[in-house]
């Protein structure tokens, strides 16, 4: 399947505030020759108040922001066009899961267009943080979390990405009784041992308090990076593991 390795510069690091005033793309087949490439600019949509520091970062001058030759929608639509003519690919970026992949969804929906291109048949996503592991798109997760092993879980804070050490709740009964593909697992830093004898309220409780034991896997973001095989700073002194302690 062909990569489509893309990015975009926006007027701001929020994805519900902020637009798409640059974005850019290569196509390489699987040999990673290229096939395609693109790379297109719009002004800023009229009314919108842009972040400074966002332009400071992509080095957007206010030239730029209002003399370019597209407007914000025929920008979108060009996009829309090429990501389509592309498909089936695997949409591919630097930490896009978190942000780009946001950014163009909303984006689209606003347009009225179809949010979720990237991702949905015959197309895959994939964020180079998490390219330790082939987890490209929903099913590739689900897997590896039914084998119940213990693995490293990327999450972001306010754009930031941290990772957390877990393990599947359960092989079998660890999924949302609401959200599908969505599953629970146990933080690692955690000693699970005091949490067996609690009772149904008990362990309610337990679960609004910080730092949370329980952590979500949304198997659709492809959150899962690695098998456990390295040691994870912050889990110097973690809790009970089903084998073990870690060193």
């Amino acid at each position: 399947m062909n990569l489509a390795i893309w990015d975009i510069e926006s007027s701001s690091a929020s994805t519900d505030f902020g637009s798409i005033i640059e974005i850019g793309g290569v196509l390489v087949d699987e040999n990673f020759k290229e096939k395609d490439r693109f790379n297109l600019r719009c002004r800023l949509p009229e009314g919108e108040i842009f972040q400074a520091m966002a332009l400071i970062v992509n080095k957007t001058s206010i030239k730029k922001l209002t003399q370019a030759n597209l407007s914000h929608y025929q920008m979108l639509a060009e996009v829309e066009k090429i990501f389509k003519k592309w498909s089936p690919a695997i949409f591919l970026g630097w930490s896009n899961i978190g942000f780009d992949d946001e950014m163009i969804r909303k984006e689209f929906f606003k347009g009225i267009r179809y949010p979720y291109l990237t991702n949905a048949a015959p197309n895959k996503r994939h964020d180079g943080i998490n390219i330790f592991l082939k987890t490209a798109n929903k099913s590739d997760t689900e897997t590896i979390i039914k084998k119940g092993d213990i693995f490293t879980l990327n999450e972001y804070y306010y754009g930031k990405s941290r990772l957390h050490l877990v393990v599947p709740l359960h092989p079998k009964y660890c999924m949302h009784p609401i959200y599908q593909g969505w599953y629970y697992s146990v933080d690692l830093r955690t000693d699970v041992e005091p949490l067996l004898n609690l009772s149904i309220n008990e362990l309610k409780v337990e679960m609004k308090k910080s730092p949370k034991f329980l952590r979500t896997i949304r198997s659709n973001k492809a959150p899962i990076q690695s098998l456990l095989q390295t040691k994870i700073p912050h889990y110097s002194q973690p809790g009970m593991l089903h084998h073990g302690k870690i060193n």
